[in-house]
């Protein structure tokens, strides 16, 4: 089947709320982690829960923005996740 403008806009905006709900959840982790960090008093406890969460929700918020971007500008790679294109 071939691609038209209409599967490339469904298929972008699919990612991209799908990019949104992941960024969501990075914010969430990081502030969570974050609240954690700042009102433990164990240093144990910040150090195996606080810290990671914050390093894992920075980083995902990084990759989910690099790939909020690729998604809108990427056209090949739009055109391989096309649902449409690609039913079996």
């Amino acid at each position: 089947m071939k691609h038209t403008f209409w599967h490339h806009v469904i298929t972008v905006l699919v990612l991209e709320a799908e990019n949104f709900l992941w960024i969501f959840v990075s914010i969430t982790l990081a502030v969570s982690g974050f609240v954690i960090f700042a009102n433990t008093y164990y240093l144990f406890f910040k150090a195996a829960v606080g810290l990671p969460l914050i390093l894992a929700g920075v980083f995902a918020f990084i990759l989910k923005m690099n790939s909020l971007f690729i998604d809108l500008f990427d056209f090949k790679k739009i055109q391989h996740l096309c649902k449409f294109c690609h039913t079996s």
